[in-house]
């Protein structure tokens, strides 16, 4: 039943053309990743110049080819183009964002240490 709910919910939203960021968080939260990965990937094409949206579609559709997305985080191997060459100021909106995933890279990064002392 809420799966037949969440898919009208899905369809309206699609209807009414509600295409946020943070509709696709709450469908990650939820569970619905294909979802989030749908509304990220329209973002990333309307907005090529979001970097920041871009690394967090690349994740999101590394968490979900390598188990189903949130056990293990997918940590990034390369830097972002042009890392380093320039910064832009990190405004109080996206430190959340930028904070949880630095959080989701010490947690990964706390994992693979834990199995590098173990072996």
């Amino acid at each position: 039943m809420a799966e037949a709910e969440a898919y009208a919910s899905q369809s309206h939203d699609a209807a009414a053309g509600i295409y946020t960021e943070t509709l696709a968080r709450l469908y990650l939260k939820q569970g619905f990743g294909e979802r989030a990965l749908a509304i990220y990937r329209r973002l990333a094409q309307e907005q090529p110049g979001n970097h920041q949206l871009h690394e967090r579609l690349h994740t999101i559709e590394q968490e979900l080819a390598y188990g189903g997305g949130g056990s293990e985080p997918v940590v990034p191997c390369a830097a972002p183009d042009g890392a380093g060459e320039k910064t832009t100021p990190v405004t109080r909106r996206q430190e959340p964002q930028i904070t949880a995933q630095l959080e989701l890279w010490l947690r990964y990064l706390q994992r693979q240490r834990l199995r590098r002392e173990r072996s």
